[in-house]
């Protein structure tokens, strides 16, 4: 599940709702989609509450559970749901996504990096290669003339 951190202390901030919810009308009643947007997203509208319902309950163990799968449905936490929390809830599943996404792309640039620096070393090793070459070709020449000059004296 991918969530930037303001979802993450959105996300967080809908659980809490949810637990005060439950403290006030008890287990079996929970909050709707309007509840919850108003109350919490009234600026960011009620689809982005709803977006992020959508991924809380796709959460897995579950956080949030809904009476049905229309938009007008009751939402509740899970017993679950305060442990995940006091761990750190959807704020640090964010910050560990951010933080791979940073190394990832420190990563990248390292490795973008070595491959520079692998391309001016080849070439550099391209233009010397010939003249090592023809070196070498020059002194096998002479030691063979040499070879052949002893074995024709000698």
């Amino acid at each position: 599940m991918d969530i930037t951190i303001d979802e993450g202390i959105d996300m967080d901030s809908i659980l809490t709702l949810l637990q005060e919810v439950e403290k006030k009308h008890g287990r079996n009643q929970g909050a709707d989609l309007n509840y919850i947007s108003t109350k919490l997203h009234k600026e960011k509208g009620i689809t982005y509450t709803f977006d992020l319902l959508t991924k809380m309950l796709s959460c897995n163990p579950s956080v949030v559970v809904s009476s049905g799968r229309e938009i007008h449905s009751s939402y509740n936490v899970t017993p679950f749901a305060k442990t995940f929390l006091f761990h750190g809830g959807f704020i640090k599943i964010a910050e560990e996504i951010e933080s791979k996404a940073i190394l990832e792309a420190e990563k990248e640039k390292l490795n973008y990096e070595k491959l520079k620096y692998d391309v001016k070393n080849a070439k550099r090793i391209f233009k010397t290669y010939w003249i090592t070459f023809f070196i070498a070709i020059f002194g096998f020449l002479i030691s063979l003339i040499l070879l052949i000059l002893k074995i024709a004296v000698g």
